[in-house]
């Protein structure tokens, strides 16, 4: 499967030939604000799959999306006294 990545306003654009050549290239743009992910398939088609992959781009300010979310999740407790 083949990837495009696509930064800097849509500007520029990365590709990926595997899914771990795609996590490679989210490491190596970090520094940038990327705009898109797709996934390209043998007829042509792309689909979106940035959802899929926002937990593994950097922002900057954190360190990693992905890894907030699971800090969050286990600090929520339901507290119910009645």
């Amino acid at each position: 499967m083949e990837y495009r990545i696509e930064y800097a306003g849509g500007r520029c654009r990365n590709f990926a030939h595997s899914r771990k050549d795609l996590l490679t290239w989210l490491k190596i743009l970090k520094n940038e604000e990327i705009t898109d992910i797709r996934k390209m398939h043998k007829n042509g088609f792309t689909e979106t799959v940035m959802e899929k992959y926002e937990k593994y781009i950097v922002r900057k300010g954190s360190p990693v999306v992905g890894q907030e979310e699971k800090k969050n999740s286990k600090k929520e407790t339901c507290d119910i006294t009645p």
